[in-house]
């Protein structure tokens, strides 16, 4: 209880016990004893109005902490998810660029590695692709396709126009032709790098971006 409310209270009292010693023999056409009687009906309706906004507002409180302990444990629960992700994350970025004297086979295993990380690690779908796209001309300057063992990749072909559409869509997600689409954050590249994947069982709300982080370290890597 506030120190507003029991003031409140403490004056109702006083009032309560005080007011008779106060009220004339008469007000207008009432006798005393029914002027008293009003009067505390009054102060007892105001001491029932501050008991029910005293209980309002300690139900809306509640609610509030109900609340701010839902969202620390979504921010605990966040906190653990980036501790166990920092090794991976650590092995797509400086552990990835310490040796810039690769070999052809050597870069497309980078980006076979890329792939299964962000598919089978974090997506957890079967197969997916990440296409580099040249901007002003609409042509794939390469592709790298990875799909898990005896795993066929389904039919699901997906044009450079409508990955360079989805861009435009305001989620972090892009969708089309029931596909996922992470473009990369790179806005200005002129080939810029699209990973595309199936629409897995699981939401990808927390995953979303390590998801990205491993396309644009791919974007940085091409």
């Amino acid at each position: 209880m506030s120190k507003f409310t029991k003031f409140i209270y403490v004056l109702l009292f006083i009032a309560l016990v005080l007011h008779p010693h106060f009220v004339p023999d008469h007000i207008g056409i009432l006798p005393r004893a029914y002027a008293e009687s009003l009067i505390t009906g009054f102060i007892m309706a105001l001491a029932l109005l501050m008991y029910y906004l005293h209980k309002r507002d300690l139900r809306r409180k509640d609610v509030e902490l109900k609340t701010s302990t839902e969202k620390l444990a979504e921010s605990f629960k966040y906190i653990g998810l980036v501790n166990r992700r920092l090794p991976l994350l650590k092995s797509l970025t400086s552990d990835l660029l310490a040796n810039s004297k690769l070999s052809k086979k050597e870069k497309l295993k980078i980006f076979q590695d890329l792939l299964a990380t962000a598919l089978v690690s974090v997506a957890k779908v079967n197969w997916g692709l990440l296409r580099f796209i040249d901007t002003d001309s609409g042509k794939t300057i390469k592709e790298f396709i990875f799909t898990t063992k005896n795993y066929v990749v389904m039919q699901n072909s997906i044009g450079n126009k409508e990955l360079l559409q989805s861009r435009q869509q305001t989620a972090s997600i892009k969708t089309a032709s029931d596909l996922f689409i992470i473009p990369t954050t790179e806005q200005e590249a002129i080939i810029q790098g699209h990973l595309v994947f199936p629409k897995p069982a699981e939401s990808l709300d927390d995953e979303r971006w390590i998801l990205q982080a491993i396309t644009d370290q791919a974007q940085l890597f091409f």
